[in-house]
């Protein structure tokens, strides 16, 4: 049986091998994303759309070296914490 220490990390070289795939899969399906709206041919019309210019920040964040991309990125794409925000009551 080969057990997996949960506390030991799996190694770089051993990690790459196992998601190779995966991770190209979802390069793949990104750059055809963008692909399709570049075709659309306004790239203009979305500049300053603050959709867009989330889009390209996490892309700039996935290209660093930086630690914690995925904390960056989902930071970028969160709503900032409101102290002040009311649940919303059901309306029946």
């Amino acid at each position: 049986m080969n057990s997996v220490n949960p506390l030991k990390p799996t190694p770089t070289k051993a990690l790459l091998e196992q998601q190779f795939l995966e991770i190209r899969c979802k390069i793949l399906d990104l750059a055809a994303q963008l692909d399709r709206l570049q075709r659309g041919g306004d790239l203009e019309a979305i500049e300053g759309d603050p959709k867009w210019t989330r889009i390209q920040k996490g892309i700039t964040i996935l290209a660093t070296d930086q630690p914690a991309k995925a904390q960056s990125v989902q930071e970028l794409f969160s709503l900032h914490y409101d102290p002040d925000w009311k649940k919303p009551s059901p309306r029946f």
